[in-house]
């Protein structure tokens, strides 16, 4: 009597299987990397007659790596044609990269200590790539996006070739998934030269995004943080 039963069986658990598929919920990506470097390079552009407003341009940028776990009713989904469904180990891997243009005012010069403010506008491009570990699923992802640029740097020289320097920055992203990147620095700045200085010390970066889905896709959640080296031309 058993054996005219096995085609329903068969078909309720087809049916269970796609309904566990369709009732996936996103698994957000979730990494934080440590001792990772920071190479950058700023130019400042001086203005004659005018030692409180410069204009400022850098590029910079960052990688890290780390392992994400999917759950069986779980899938991470990103918005694109393809994505990653548990249970599974997931590497992920990414690079991101940072243009600013901002407009610098020294807005405390007082002796032994320099507070400059800016403001201006930050293209960041992001790559993504997950390897589910041991298994054949695959996705990558990138995002690119314009939008507005804060930052606060506080300087304390010690003598004529030497400063202790740090600073805090936020770009926005005006995109769907409210992309958010800060990064924080603290270190010392040598002059090597009458227009060139390096920077050296530490920095973390902080990329988040907040999609506008529901919860329907998966967000953004990427930390690097390590050694930072940075070139300054001004002319």
């Amino acid at each position: 009597m058993s054996a005219p039963l096995r085609p329903q069986w068969l078909a309720g658990a087809c049916l269970a299987l796609a309904g566990l598929a369709a009732c996936r919920t996103a698994r957000d990506i979730d990494i934080d990397d440590g001792g990772r470097l920071t190479p950058g390079v700023r130019v400042h552009r001086g203005f004659e007659g005018n030692e409180a407003f410069e204009l400022e341009f850098e590029v910079t940028g960052v990688d890290g790596e780390g392992t994400q776990t999917v759950g069986a009713s779980e899938e991470i989904d990103l918005g694109g044609p393809d994505d990653i469904d548990g249970p599974a180990d997931v590497l992920v891997r990414f690079d991101l990269i940072l243009a600013r243009a901002a407009a610098r005012w020294r807005v405390v010069h007082e002796q032994g200590f320099h507070l400059w403010l800016m403001a201006g506008v930050a293209y960041t491009d992001l790559d993504l790539d997950l390897q589910e570990i041991g298994g054949p699923q695959t996705l990558g992802f990138e995002d690119d996006w314009i939008g507005p640029s804060l930052a606060l740097e506080a300087a304390a020289p010690l003598n004529d070739f030497f400063a202790l320097q740090g600073r805090v920055e936020r770009q926005f992203g005006i995109d769907d998934d409210l992309p958010i990147l800060d990064v924080f620095e603290a270190g010392a700045k040598l002059v090597l030269g009458p227009n060139v200085e390096l920077w050296g010390g530490w920095k973390k970066w902080r990329y988040r995004t907040e999609s506008l889905s529901g919860g329907s896709l998966s967000e953004l959640s990427l930390d690097a943080d390590g050694p930072a080296v940075t070139l300054i031309v001004s002319f």
